[in-house]
């Protein structure tokens, strides 16, 4: 996910608000509530908290209840349970990510003793690129431009290998992999593309991922989960039959990016399609990511993403915490495995694009509500 956000005047900023003012703002949830701290194999609350490192390296601080925390330890007390981490394969190489190495392998190896630390899950998200892999984007690494498809296909198998091994190495092993990251075009373009409808030449590069994780499971107590992730909701069925008739069979997790706002399929909608991918594919289906905005206009007055409410929920903290309470619900009523929230804890504008429109903090690194919605008694 990297947000493509449409500036607008400041003076749209008081007519947005206005058009949304019978949009639905619940009242602060007094209610006691029993807070519950899940088990990931039994519900996944997770986070993308791939930025974490990056946003504190620039000064970003976390505050709960009026006293700074770790970021991590905050979201492991309001009960998250797994933490989704991006890998570029060299981001600090030419067209790359970024000189620091954010999202490289050391980055990665310091988040995930982080989240190790806290007994929180880890889903470690191989995108096979020096940066962003997306629907728009799927561009190979440096490293490997150029290359024709049967060596990419053993570049693949060999680099998500050695990670992996490294990791296990350092007692660090993920307990998901995702195989690519918004493959929706395919992987490794041109060479790994879907042409028309074939998906013969991405088939070859997901097959040589999934056999890296299953041949590293053969020497691992952790045996990672496998999670194939397209993208939007509306193309699953589409995907995941053209990977099945291509001869890709062997994964564990369908992963969904779910941002309602730009897909055709809603809320309500949500649960009869993760019903129906379970019962087609039979594998287990996880929103991988998603998120929901608390306010409409960043700390400089800007609006970077245009507000956009959804199923008449309102764009504020209590907005954002009762949307998220929503999905989850309608995510465990369709049999899913659970929600992992895009990158909530980023909150600086360390390469930021007004992210911070849909973290858990305001702007002064508060804490909001909406981390509350990982502790709530959902119903199953």
């Amino acid at each position: 996910m990297k947000y493509l956000f449409r500036f607008l005047p400041a003076g749209l900023i008081l007519l947005t608000a206005a058009c949304n003012k019978n949009d639905k703002d619940p009242a602060p949830d007094t209610t006691a509530h029993e807070k519950v701290f899940y088990d990931w194999k039994k519900l996944v609350v997770g986070a993308d908290l791939s930025a974490v490192n990056m946003v504190q390296a620039n000064g970003g601080r976390y505050e709960d209840s009026g006293r700074a925390k770790d970021p991590y330890l905050l979201f492991k007390q309001y009960g998250c349970n797994a933490v989704r981490l991006r890998l570029f394969h060299n981001p600090a190489a030419p067209g790359g990510y970024n000189a620091e190495g954010y999202c490289g392998l050391e980055d990665v190896v310091r988040s995930i003793r982080r989240a190790k630390t806290l007994n929180m899950a880890v889903n470690l998200d191989f995108h096979y690129s020096d940066t962003w892999a997306d629907p728009g984007a799927q561009i190979p690494p440096a490293a490997w431009a150029g290359k024709p498809l049967n060596v990419l296909k053993d570049s693949i198998y060999n680099y998500t290998l050695s990670v992996l091994n490294h990791l296990k190495a350092l007692n660090l092993v993920p307990e998901m992999v995702q195989v690519g990251n918004e493959t929706q075009p395919g992987m490794l373009l041109p060479e790994g593309r879907i042409n028309n409808n074939d998906f013969s030449n991405l088939a070859v590069l997901l097959n040589s991922g999934i056999k890296a994780v299953r041949d590293f499971s053969q020497t691992s107590t952790i045996k990672p989960m496998i999670i194939l992730h397209p993208a939007s909701a509306q193309i699953q069925q589409w995907w995941f039959n053209g990977i099945k008739g291509a001869g890709v069979t062997d994964y564990d997790i369908i992963g969904i990016s779910y941002y309602e706002e730009w897909t055709t399929v809603k809320l309500d909608a949500l649960k009869t399609l993760i019903g129906q991918l379970k019962s087609t594919f039979n594998k287990q289906v996880l929103v991988v990511e998603t998120n929901y905005q608390w306010t409409k206009a960043s700390q400089d007055g800007v609006v970077y993403k245009e507000p956009v409410t959804i199923n008449g929920f309102a764009i504020s903290p209590d907005g954002q915490l009762a949307y998220h309470k929503a999905l989850t619900q309608t995510i465990i009523d369709g049999g899913g495995m659970g929600i992992m929230v895009w990158e909530p804890a980023w909150i600086s504008n360390a390469q930021s694009w007004g992210q911070e429109l849909i973290a858990f903090f305001d702007f002064t690194g508060k804490s909001l509500p909406g981390l509350q919605f990982m502790h709530q008694p959902y119903k199953f």
